[in-house]
């Protein structure tokens, strides 16, 4: 699938589960790959939670694959583009535009006709290296105040994970669980 948006244009690909249904809404995760990956580089994860019984998206990052760019600077709560000194849409980069996950994510949570078999009180985000980071800066843009008011209930992220994405965990308000091994990649830029 394809989000057409004026703004931008996300590929991603939906992983659902026999059982997920209007009647029998199932958890949905988000899966965002690392830094010059694709969607099919995170398959075996997205067809494991899917066989688990969640709804799997997995997405071609910003300008990778088939998605053309990252889209632009969006305000989490108003829903509105950020604009420059001129006017101006601010275009994101990689890591400030999570990669145009949080546009599937707004996407998929907003069309509740469309993903009916969406539990939206169950909404994860996977991440592994740039898009670990990725994945923790949207889990803080939707945060809310409490875990009750976050869009996104769980966070797992893997690989290296910039100063950057360190930064945003204080704003966290869901369960999240982080995998940085000692011989993973940026392994040597401990801090």
């Amino acid at each position: 699938y394809t989000v057409d948006d004026p703004a931008v244009s996300v590929s991603y690909t939906v992983y659902k589960p026999k059982t997920a249904s209007a009647t029998e809404p199932a958890p949905a995760i988000f899966v965002v790959p690392g830094f010059t990956r694709t969607k099919a580089t995170m398959a075996q994860y997205a067809v494991e939670l899917s066989k688990r019984g969640s709804v799997v998206f997995t997405i071609d990052p910003g300008s990778q694959g088939g998605t053309t760019h990252a889209g632009y600077e969006v305000d989490p709560v108003t829903g509105e583009y950020v604009l420059d000194s001129q006017g101006n849409k601010i275009q994101n980069g990689y890591s400030s535009g999570r990669s145009g996950a949080g546009y599937i994510l707004q996407y998929v949570y907003n069309n509740i006709d469309e993903f009916d078999y969406i539990d939206r009180d169950r909404i994860g985000i996977v991440g592994h290296s740039a898009g670990g980071g990725d994945a923790t800066k949207l889990a803080a843009d939707f945060a809310g105040n409490t875990y009750e008011e976050s869009i996104i209930k769980a966070l797992y992220f893997s690989g290296y994970i910039k100063t950057s994405a360190a930064n945003v965990f204080y704003k966290l308000r869901c369960n999240t669980a982080m995998s940085y091994p000692k011989y993973d990649e940026g392994a040597f830029r401990y801090q």
